[in-house]
C-alpha cells in the first residue's frame, strides 16, 4: 500500500486552506478541510492540537491513497458542481470517503437507515480497537477491514437510498423556499418542482394546486379590477362626450409603443392603467371649463392644468399591487416636457418618469388626430377643430423631440409609423 509522509499531509492541508480563502462557497472548502484533518488524525492517531499548528518533524506513514481521494473529491466538487444541490453532492462524496476510510468499503453515495450503519461502524471500530491492542498500525486495520462480508452489499443499497433522499430533500426544500419567495413577490407563473421524496413531493404538489387556485382567483380579480378602471375612465369621459374613447386610445397607443420598445409585461401593465386613468383628475374641473368651446383664457388654463395634480391626489391613496405602485405618478406626469416647461411639476429630462414620456406622445398623437371642441395649435398658430393630417402630426413629434417629447419614444413612433397609423384606423373604426 502506498504511503506518504506527514509533510505531504500538511501540504495538502495548506492546499485546502487556500481553497477556503478563495472559494465562493467557503462552507464546502471548510468541510473539505475538516475531512483532511479527520484523515490525518484518524490514520496517525494524534490529537487535534498537533494539526496544523506546527509541522510534525517525523515521517510516520499514512494512507496517501485515501488522502489523495479526499483531495480529488475537493478538487472535483468545490465550485465545479453547477447543480443547485452542489452542497448535497459534497456531503454525499465526503461521506463516501469517510466511511471507506473507517471500513475499507465504498458504501456508495446514498443512504437509507442509520441503525445498520452504526452496527457496521461499531464492528469496524471493534476491529480497530483489537488491532490497537495487538500494537498493529492503523494501516493494518484498513487492510483487515476489507474483509467485511458481502452481506453488507444490502446495507450499501440501503445507505445509498437514504443519502439520495437526504440530498433530494435538501434540494427540494431550497427550491420550495425560493419558489414561495418568488410567488410572494408577485411571480405567479412558477411551479413547485416535484421530486421523488414522497412527503416533500406531496407538499410540492399541494402547493402547485394551491397556486393554481390562487392564479385563477387573481386572474378573476385582475379582470374585475381592469373592468372597474375602464368603467371609471368611461364615466369620466361621459362629462365631455366629444373626448369619449380618448383614454382608451391613449392606452392602446402607449402599450403598442411600449411593446415595440421591449418593455416587460409588468411595465406594460403600468402603461395600461396609467393610460386609462391619466385624465381622471378632470373630475375636479368645472363643466364650464371642461366643455368650453374655443381657447382657454389664462385663468381657465390654470384650472384645467390642475387636473394633473388631481389625478395624483385621487390615485395615490388607492392600495395598488406592488408592481403598479408607480401608476399615480406616471399618470400625473403625462403633461411634463423634456425642457421643463410642462406641468404640474415642471420636471425635465430624466426627472420625468419614463413611462410618462410614452403617455405624452400617445396623448398628443390622439389629441391631434381626433375631433375636439377646441382648436388645434401648431406653435402659436391656431388651426381648426378637425383631425390633423398624420403627416403633419409626425412632423410635429419629430420637431418637438428633446423639447417636448422624449427622443427615444419619438424615434420608436417614427420607426413604426405605418403600424401606428393602422392602429389609429382600427381604434377610430371601432369608435
Amino acid at each position: 500500500m502506498a504511503v506518504g509522509s506527514h509533510k505531504d499531509a500538511f501540504k495538502a492541508h495548506k492546499k485546502i486552506k487556500k481553497l477556503m480563502r478563495e472559494h465562493k462557497q467557503p462552507i464546502l472548502a471548510k468541510m473539505a478541510s475538516n475531512i483532511l484533518l479527520d484523515f490525518i488524525i484518524n490514520l496517525r492517531q494524534v490529537g487535534d492540537h498537533e494539526i496544523p499548528e506546527q509541522l510534525p518533524k517525523d515521517d510516520t506513514p499514512y494512507n496517501s491513497d485515501l488522502l489523495n481521494d479526499a483531495l480529488q473529491t475537493v478538487s472535483n466538487l468545490c465550485g465545479k458542481c453547477q447543480e443547485a444541490h452542489s452542497d448535497g453532492c459534497f456531503v454525499n462524496q465526503t461521506r463516501r470517503i469517510l466511511i471507506a476510510a473507517k471500513t475499507g468499503v465504498d458504501l456508495g453515495s446514498k443512504l437509507i437507515g442509520s441503525s445498520e450503519l452504526e452496527h457496521l461502524l461499531k464492528k469496524a471500530q471493534d476491529k480497530k480497537n483489537a488491532q490497537k491492542d495487538n500494537n498493529n498500525s492503523s494501516a493494518d486495520f484498513f487492510s483487515l477491514s476489507k474483509n467485511i462480508p458481502e452481506s453488507y452489499e444490502d446495507l450499501k443499497s440501503a445507505y445509498e437510498e437514504l443519502l439520495e433522499r437526504d440530498i433530494y430533500r435538501s434540494s427540494l426544500l431550497d427550491e420550495i423556499v425560493n419558489t414561495i419567495s418568488s410567488v410572494a413577490a408577485g411571480n405567479r407563473e412558477l411551479e413547485m418542482p416535484i421530486h421523488e421524496d414522497q412527503q416533500l413531493g406531496k407538499m410540492a404538489n399541494a402547493f402547485n394546486i394551491m397556486l393554481g387556485i390562487l392564479n385563477s382567483s387573481m386572474t378573476a380579480l385582475e379582470k374585475a379590477f381592469e373592468s372597474i378602471v375602464r368603467t371609471l375612465s368611461t364615466a369620466i369621459e361621459a362629462r365631455h362626450p366629444i373626448t369619449a374613447g380618448h383614454s382608451h386610445r391613449v392606452t392602446e397607443y402607449s402599450v403598442f409603443l411600449g411593446k415595440k420598445m421591449g418593455l416587460s409585461d409588468d411595465e406594460l401593465e403600468i402603461l395600461k392603467y396609467s393610460g386609462l386613468l391619466h385624465d381622471i383628475g378632470k373630475i375636479a374641473v368645472p363643466d364650464a371649463i371642461l366643455t368650453k368651446k374655443g381657447r382657454f383664457n389664462d385663468e381657465e388654463r390654470e384650472v384645467m392644468n390642475q387636473h394633473a395634480l388631481w389625478t395624483l391626489r385621487i390615485l395615490d391613496p388607492i392600495k395598488l399591487p406592488q408592481y403598479l405602485k408607480s401608476v399615480p405618478m406616471v399618470a400625473a406626469c403625462h403633461h411634463e416636457k423634456m425642457d421643463g416647461t410642462g406641468y404640474p411639476y415642471g420636471l425635465a429630462n430624466d426627472e420625468i418618469p419614463f413611462f410618462s414620456t410614452i403617455l405624452a406622445v400617445s396623448d398628443v398623437f390622439d389629441a391631434l388626430t381626433s375631433v375636439r371642441e377646441y382648436p388645434k395649435y401648431e406653435g402659436d398658430k391656431i388651426l381648426d377643430f378637425n383631425p390633423m393630417p398624420k403627416d403633419r402630426v409626425f412632423r410635429i413629434l419629430e420637431k418637438d423631440q428633446n423639447t417636448h417629447f422624449h427622443p427615444q419614444v419619438v424615434k420608436t413612433a417614427l420607426n413604426v409609423r405605418s403600424d401606428l397609423e393602422d392602429l389609429w384606423y382600427q381604434l377610430h373604426t371601432v369608435s
